[in-house]
């Protein structure tokens, strides 16, 4: 049907956002009627607000109400970007995310002093959704400047759990060993993408969230090193008793000659 509600519209200039649309509601029309095709897209927004930041200068910032409001969502069949500065989240430094984190930290510190002053029941609300989606991507940001340290420490992680899984393997088989590196593995993995969902979303803290794969496996890692070693240090005390043993009754023989030959 087109109908939509809870619109959330961010726009971005070279990779730098620039404004973001609420709406309670939304309507995708065609320009001719018809079906919704081609490259451009109308789109009716209903009851909401605009909010203007300048990408350098976030303190020049401007908030504009709307009851309706006609954009036009330029596209093409496969969506793809026109702007090859764009940078994703997964392509910016460290510094790239820090500077975009400021700026939502000092766009989220206007609104939640808005949403103190507000004193309509629906504007709050609204004002609450606001909050809510810049806290994503607050998130969204953090999740990947933890997982650009987190990620590279994992080598430590499987340096901790790799160490007694050789000593596995010689003992089950190569099947065994390759079978429980491909489930931690996987195990990892799933926690790297349920991390950054669980993150963003702010289920999660987005620093527990990326840091969780290396707690867990490395704890299984150092955990499984403890095990190896006391197996081994049993091992080693077996072997000297085996040894005492052969010993006296090597000592046992040698003395039962030496009298039969006096």
């Amino acid at each position: 049907t087109g109908e939509l509600e809870d619109v959330t519209i961010m726009k971005y200039d070279a990779g730098r956002l620039t404004d973001i649309i609420f709406a309670r509601r939304g309507q995708l029309v065609s320009e001719t009627g018809g079906s919704i095709t081609g490259d451009m897209v109308k789109m009716l927004l209903y009851d909401g607000e605009i909010h203007e930041m300048d990408p350098k200068e976030f303190e020049r910032y401007r908030r504009m109400r709307f009851s309706k409001q006609e954009i036009n969502l330029y596209t093409d069949t496969a969506l793809m970007r026109r702007d090859r500065e764009y940078k994703t989240e997964r392509e910016m430094t460290n510094e790239e995310l820090k500077e975009k984190l400021k700026k939502v930290d000092d766009t989220l510190a206007k609104l939640r002093r808005e949403y103190e002053l507000e004193k309509d029941s629906a504007n709050l609300e609204r004002k609450k959704r606001q909050i809510e989606n810049f806290v994503n991507i607050r998130n969204t940001y953090l999740v990947e400047i933890y997982k650009k340290y987190s990620v590279p420490f994992a080598t430590v992680s499987f340096v901790l759990f790799g160490v007694p899984l050789g000593v596995i393997i010689r003992r089950g088989g190569k099947g065994v060993g390759i079978g429980l590196s491909i489930i931690f593995f996987l195990i990892y993995y799933v926690f790297i993408v349920g991390g950054e969902a669980l993150g963003s979303r702010n289920i999660l803290t987005p620093l527990l969230a990326m840091w969780l794969p290396n707690i867990v496996i490395g704890g299984l890692g150092i955990f499984l090193v403890y095990r190896t070693v006391n197996e081994m240090q049993s091992m080693r005390v077996g072997f000297d008793t085996f040894i005492n043993i052969f010993k006296k009754i090597k000592m046992f023989f040698y003395r039962k000659a030496k009298d039969g030959n006096t």
